[in-house]
């Protein structure tokens, strides 16, 4: 029979009067939880040296700063009087819960209870008032002729009279406390239950620990306030990052590095201290990714099992959506893919458990957003293709932008349509009753499009603003053009409303062109008034501000681009070309696109097409676009490179005007042609 008895293990006596001598000691030195999170998680002693300490940097580590202690207090008189059943003499509010919302006295009582949070009660004042502005409402559909493109109807112009056009908005928010509270269960119905009061997320403060333990910089403190404050221009129509700071399960060491790497590499930019800006974006962009493949090792892609809480996920998703914009902010086009590709990857593999997250389905429009734009800049390299998401996954994706509420998301996807259609009519003339029919549907959608609009984002002839003219080339006998410009006084983002609606009246331009099987093509009859409507929007515009504005997203350049290859008029293509050279004073890229090698490009198809045209006889160009590195199949993180040479100062040959590559589909008399050049 076994022993079936249970069996000790030997006393320390025992174990030493078996093995003899003095029994081992361990070599443990006393530790205290005062240390920073890296030696604490490696059961290291810490010097706790400020801001990092010693220990980190002797092995290599980064350091991921001190944790805020937690202090308790003494609440022994509380609990013994509650026992009693006696009413406190001095009862504890905690800072957090909504005691607005409960008191019923006046505005300033309500404030003089509760004055360590009064600034984060303004905060959240500022971001009601944004949100509920008369732009955010739905935008009602007009009868009659009036607003359609035909009959080049403008808003009308009212500089300061803004109740007529939007009677029902508020002058202001009083800060009472009953507004406060039934504010807070319209910007976020999902919160409330039955019973108990609604509280009020309250926003990244300053004064918190929020965001500080992982701060590497004084200057960090800037940065943080940068993203809090939506400063980095550009950035929140893409990703609004905003939304996501407040949440602390979400914004892991790695968020918090890609977060300060975005907004210190948009500092730099206009900052007076470049180079230290950018020393700072570095130092970010590379923890962000030395965390990021210790929290997620190459195999975690195949390997990961998710079980209830997605924050890990969200963080995985928000971090390579980060580190895209960064990437795409200087022009690094291929690494901004391989981001936004493992991200959908990511997304494609738990969809499901992201989608059932508010925080999952606000970063899956992000996604959808940013996807639409790849596609847009080059749709060969896709990331909703079979290879890289499940089909089901792109349809709802695409469904996402459909329905959003954002009048750009809509405007890019039926752009993308546009696109796509043209280059089938294009390769395709003959089955010229097919495309006709989906250009029709496309621009009846486009006509919706426009209905939707709300008043404020017409554009206005204001009769008070100077023509904008350039001057005529050398040697040019004709006069230059002088175009008097439009502008949206009564939006909310006057360059965003601009960059639209400039975008709708060239896609509407495209959709009514037809192509022949000859390779001629029929251009609708209002095609110089459009163009010249295109250019009096473009008129009340600067490129620096377009350039600042869409630093990571479409831009007006490709509708200017679109206007310059459909007119004919000279003086409309010189102004054109000298209003697309004014980027170059600032900056060569506008989002996604290099505008200095755009210029070039038109300039080498122009002479190509009459050298052709002159040996052959027809030369009908499909597409043309500039040649980009095909990116790498990464089911891991190690194939994302850092960006060494550009933070030493090393400037690429695009930024330098050096040679690039272009690829043109054509049709020429012999039959279809591809050619690739390298245009100097």
């Amino acid at each position: 029979m076994p022993n079936t008895a249970a069996s000790t293990s030997p006393t320390p006596s025992q174990s030493q009067k078996r093995y003899g001598g003095v029994p081992r000691k361990r070599n443990v030195t006393s530790r205290d939880r005062n240390g920073c999170i890296t030696c604490r998680k490696r059961h290291l002693r810490c010097d706790k040296t400020h801001p990092k300490c010693n220990n980190c940097s002797k092995m290599n580590r980064v350091c991921e700063g001190y944790a805020k202690r937690i202090s308790f207090c003494d609440e022994t008189l509380s609990v013994t009087q509650k026992a009693q059943g006696m009413p406190s003499a001095n009862p504890r509010i905690r800072p957090t819960k909504t005691t607005l919302v409960e008191t019923r006295t006046s505005p300033k009582a309500a404030i003089a209870a509760i004055p360590e949070i009064i600034e984060d009660v303004c905060a959240l004042q500022d971001q009601t008032i944004e949100t509920i502005s008369p732009n955010s409402e739905e935008p009602g559909i007009f009868d009659g002729e009036e607003w359609m493109f035909q009959d080049w109807e403008l808003a009308s112009w009212s500089p300061i009279d803004q109740e007529a056009v939007y009677p029902c908005a508020p002058a202001s928010l009083p800060l009472d406390a009953n507004s406060l509270s039934e504010l807070s269960i319209q910007l976020d119905p999902s919160s409330i239950n039955l019973g108990q009061i609604p509280t009020i997320a309250q926003p990244l403060s300053m004064h918190s620990a929020l965001g500080y333990r992982f701060m590497s910089f004084p200057q960090d403190e800037k940065y943080i306030m940068r993203l809090q404050s939506n400063q980095v221009e550009g950035l929140e129509p893409i990703l609004p990052i905003a939304d996501v700071l407040m949440d602390e399960t979400v914004m892991a060491s790695h968020c918090w590095s890609a977060a300060l790497a975005v907004s210190a590499i948009t500092a730099s930019k206009f900052s007076s201290t470049t180079a230290e800006c950018m020393s700072h974006a570095s130092h970010h962009y590379i923890s962000a990714m030395q965390n990021l493949r210790k929290a997620f090792p190459p195999d975690s892609l195949s390997s990961m099992q998710v079980s209830g809480c997605t924050s890990g996920l969200l963080s995985w998703i928000l971090t390579h959506l980060l580190l895209a914009n960064f990437d795409l902010y200087r022009g690094n086009l291929s690494s901004w893919r391989r981001h936004l590709r493992t991200s959908g990857r990511i997304f494609s593999k738990w969809h499901q458990s992201i989608l059932h997250d508010r925080r999952g389905r606000l970063l899956a429009s992000t996604f959808a957003r940013m996807a639409l734009l790849v596609e847009l800049q080059n749709s060969d390299l896709a990331l909703t293709k079979v290879q890289d998401m499940n089909p089901g996954v792109a349809t709802h994706l695409e469904s996402m932008m459909e329905g959003s509420d954002s009048s750009r998301d809509r405007l890019l996807l039926l752009i993308r349509d546009v696109t796509k259609t043209e280059l089938k009519f294009r390769h395709r003339p003959e089955l010229q009753e097919k495309w006709a029919r989906k250009m029709q549907l496309i621009d009846q959608k486009l006509m919706d499009w426009q209905k939707r609009l709300p008043v404020s984002e017409l554009p206005v002839d204001t009769g008070i603003a100077e023509s904008v003219k350039f001057a005529a080339e050398p040697g040019s006998t004709i006069p230059p053009l002088e175009v008097r410009p439009l502008s949206f006084p009564n939006a909310t983002n006057p360059i965003t409303s601009a960059v639209n609606y400039a975008h709708f009246l060239c896609s509407r331009m495209r959709a009514n062109t037809r192509y022949m099987p000859n390779g001629a093509q029929s251009r609708p009859p209002n095609t110089d008034s459009t163009v010249f409507f295109i250019c009096r929007i473009a008129a009340g515009l600067s490129p620096r501000g377009c350039a600042k504005h869409n630093a990571f997203g479409h831009g007006i350049m490709p509708a200017l681009v679109g206007s310059y290859r459909w007119s004919s008029d000279l003086r409309i293509r010189h102004w054109i070309n000298a209003w697309l050279r004014a980027y170059e004073d600032q900056s060569c890229r506008e989002g996604l696109w290099n505008v200095r090698q755009a210029r070039r490009l038109v300039s080498f198809l122009e002479d190509e097409s009459r050298r052709r045209t002159l040996t052959s006889g027809c030369w009908g160009i499909v597409a043309a676009r500039i040649e980009d590195e095909n990116d790498p199949t990464c089911d891991d993180l190690s194939s994302i490179e850092e960006p060494y040479s550009f933070f030493n100062g090393n400037t690429s040959e695009d930024e330098k005007g050096g040679p690039f590559k272009a690829v043109v589909h054509s049709r020429c008399p012999t039959g279809w042609e591809t050619d690739h050049f390298i245009i100097a």
